[in-house]
């Protein structure tokens, strides 16, 4: 039986393991899958793959990458602590200032956040506003079961969250790959919807009346099967 290729990694400065080539990265993957301590989204070696390839691209490591991305209706997204600091790590970011404007909570509360980015004359303003969280339908939102979101927990947090989303995405696109901030998805994920069905029970009569009607609607000269009581059921 012929022994593996050993794992050709690179190692940063900060010890961690960058994957060399293909077989490398999957067998990598699969480590971390089986763990079992990495985010639920990524529970299979195919998911981690492309979640450390998708940070390699943001210039996250493999371990940063399966932490701070994270997949919110199939969309695959970045955490808005994640994705400030890959903003910083292009060393453009010059500036970034965060500070809420009006009184809580009324319409005009608002998070605004003002990037200044290194080589472009004009900084990027943005501002997500208590109105603006109503007109998206996010303010107050509750989810499945009446479940609190985090709108409702941590208000100021999503606003802020939303003003950063919004300026880091405009004034860094080609750094960030066009992806949404995570806390962007906050409040928009699909409601489950469960519905209970009982099912009748199945008894031979009720299979041989089934099949009469059946046999009832089709064309005449049909031959009609009846089930014998040796017939097997499950509940």
């Amino acid at each position: 039986m012929s022994e593996r290729n050993p794992l050709v990694c690179t190692v940063t400065e900060k010890g961690s393991l960058v994957p060399s080539d293909f077989e490398s990265a999957y067998r990598f993957s699969q480590v971390i899958a089986a763990s079992q301590l990495s985010p639920k989204d990524f529970d299979t070696a195919e998911r981690v793959f492309v979640a450390v390839q998708l940070g390699l691209e943001l210039g996250l490591p493999p371990m940063q990458a399966i932490q701070n991305i994270a997949v919110i209706n199939g969309r695959p997204t970045v955490w808005g602590n994640a994705a400030l600091g890959i903003c910083r790590s292009t060393g453009l970011l010059e500036d970034i200032d965060e500070h809420a404007e009006g009184k809580p909570y009324e319409d005009d509360f608002a998070w605004v956040c003002t990037i200044t980015r290194r080589g472009q004359a004009t900084p990027v303003e943005r501002r997500f506003s208590v109105a603006d969280a109503k007109r998206a339908g996010l303010w107050a939102k509750r989810g499945y079961q009446n479940k609190p979101t985090p709108w409702v927990l941590y208000p100021d947090r999503m606003l802020q969250m939303r003003a950063r989303g919004f300026a880091l995405r405009d004034a860094f696109s080609d750094a960030l790959c066009g992806l949404n901030i995570a806390e962007e998805f906050q409040g928009h994920e699909d409601d489950m919807k469960v519905e209970v069905v009982q099912r009748p029970e199945l008894t031979i009569e009720a299979l041989n009346r089934a099949m009469r009607a059946r046999d009832d609607e089709s064309a005449s000269g049909s031959t009609l099967l009846l089930l014998t009581a040796t017939a097997t059921t499950s509940p």
